[in-house]
């Protein structure tokens, strides 16, 4: 099946276009409040209509003309048609579009009448204090109790669906009880005493019966109403909507329904965490399911990919073995031919050792030759030389000789001469 694919404005014009809206006119009473504080269009204005006998409230839209013939506080009725907004963040709201004022009965409203409506209003203007959601949010959170204060009237008596119910809830919160005389100064000291206690919620109980024209009186509401507590108030019969239960934060009706109500937070509470620990386990379950997944196609995709790098890696590992190899080979054989140059090279290194050996003792031997020819040719020079220097000696004493034997022929000559 095929899901449309839709933007938040979608959704919303959808439901917008959705809702009828009512065209036929209808008549709206209540008590008028000035609210808005900006003209439309130059003609519309956004006020409220607040209900005589509760604290519910209406958006209208007032035109100027009729505008101006209204009084803050007044009980009119107005004729209209009602409408619907929806803001871009998706909230309906329900609007009377005013068309004409019917009447005015300003006069028939009392001082306290016109007291109780401006405490409505007062009520109507405060942010509202969720004591479901805070009390829910204690009791899922499970760190502790939530402290919920019980405040009956002096003499009242509580049934038993009311104590059933507390007692039903009390495993997981925390009960504490006052009694109190609402009428009396005491009550209000009381109540602004037990404000500042740090209670989570404090229920204002009271059965059905006389004296309930007590809650109301202006005052009592407001001392409830200006609590800083979240209340709830359970006080009288379904019928008995006084004052008080009107600005309450929350109003359960009567004391038997506050115990049944107690009674369904605390079993709604353990419902939802329950079907919560549910939901998380199928959460988590999923998580998993969907890691699980997510690792199988990654473990998948890496084994993929390591495969086939493990296949490049061997191949070129198997290259880089065969060229390894080659060169190895070829090495081998460089060394072979080196070793077998070299064997040849010994050997005829050897060869030129023996060579040389052999000629080293002819050397030898051709030294002792020369060396006993030099000693023969020394001696045969020896002899010749003395013999010649005799020769010498011999020429020299001639030559002596012969010089003075030519002196003397030379005397003789001279003397010859002379004579």
């Amino acid at each position: 099946m095929t899901l449309n694919h839709l933007t938040p404005t979608d959704v919303i014009t959808i439901f917008k276009d959705s809702l009828p809206m009512a065209t036929k006119p209808v008549i709206v009473e209540g008590l008028y409040n000035p609210v808005g504080n900006k003209i439309y269009a130059g003609v519309w204005w956004y006020d409220r209509l607040h209900s005589l006998n509760d604290n519910y409230e209406l958006t209208i839209i007032v035109p100027q003309t009729i505008r101006v013939q209204l009084n803050h506080g007044e009980l009119v009725q107005l004729q209209g048609t009602i409408d619907k907004a929806v803001s871009n963040s998706g909230i309906v709201t329900v609007q009377f579009r005013v068309s004409d004022l019917l009447g005015k009965k300003e006069n028939e409203l009392s001082e306290e009448e016109r007291e109780r409506i401006k405490l409505l209003e007062e009520k109507a203007s405060l942010p509202s204090l969720d004591v479901d959601n805070s009390l829910k949010r204690i009791l899922y959170n499970g760190e502790r109790k939530p402290r919920v204060l019980l405040l009956y009237a002096e003499a009242s008596i509580t049934d038993q669906d009311f104590n059933a119910g507390v007692q039903a809830a009390s495993s997981v919160i925390d009960f504490e009880t006052e009694r109190v005389v609402f009428s009396t100064t005491d009550f209000f000291d009381k109540l602004s005493r037990l404000d500042s206690a740090g209670y989570d919620a404090m229920c204002i109980v009271r059965g059905g019966g006389q004296g309930l024209d007590i809650f109301d009186r202006p005052e009592v509401a407001k001392a409830v109403m200006n609590l800083q507590t979240p209340t709830i108030a359970a006080i009288g019969h379904d019928a008995n909507m006084t004052l008080t239960r009107k600005v309450a934060d929350r109003n359960v009706g009567t004391p038997s329904l506050l115990g049944q109500y107690f009674k369904d937070m605390v079993e709604q509470v353990a419902e939802e965490k329950a079907n919560s620990k549910a939901i998380l386990v199928n959460q988590v379950k999923k998580q998993f399911e969907e890691q699980i997944k997510t690792l199988e196609k990654q473990v998948k995709d890496q084994k993929e990919t390591s495969d086939k790098q493990i296949k490049e890696l061997k191949d070129a590992t198997d290259k880089q073995i065969a060229l390894l190899k080659k060169t190895v080979e070829d090495s081998q054989k460089q060394i072979q031919e080196k070793d077998k140059a070299i064997n040849t090279k010994n050997e005829e290194c050897t060869k030129i050792r023996e060579e040389n050996a052999r000629t080293k003792v002819e050397l030898v031997k051709l030294n002792e030759t020369l060396e006993n020819e030099k000693k023969i040719a020394r001696m045969e020079v020896e002899s010749k030389l003395y013999a010649a220097t005799g020769k010498i000696k011999t020429q020299k004493t001639a030559i002596v000789l012969l010089g003075i034997l030519l002196a003397v022929v030379v005397v003789i000559a001279i003397s010859i001469a002379t004579n």
